[in-house]
């Protein structure tokens, strides 16, 4: 449990304990332990991929994609294509652009 104590010079000072640290690595862990929480998503996103990647027969149809992009160029060069036009045409919508100057 982490608690707020005042230390010598009279300034709160968080710790795990009111107490000061016994074994050397009560620190690290009460470390560890305060910014796990910041880890959760990360750790739910490569886990939940993870777990789709491996029980899921999507997983050989991507791969056959994969080695298709690989093996043959102009496919990928139209992907590349595709994608910029997509993404020109979302800059040109919904960009509010008030004056001219700024594009140049």
């Amino acid at each position: 449990m982490i608690l707020q104590h005042v230390g010598p010079d009279r300034r709160a000072v968080r710790s795990c304990s009111a107490r000061p640290a016994v074994a050397p690595y009560q620190n690290i862990v009460c470390y560890m332990w305060r910014h796990l929480p910041r880890l959760y998503p990360l750790l739910g996103l490569c886990g939940g991929y993870a777990i789709v990647m491996i029980f899921s027969p999507v997983r050989h149809a991507l791969g056959d994609g994969f080695r298709c992009i690989r093996r043959y160029k102009r496919i990928w060069i139209t992907f590349a294509l595709l994608g910029f036009g997509y993404f020109l045409f979302q800059f040109v919508t919904f960009t509010p652009i008030e004056t001219g100057p700024i594009l140049i």
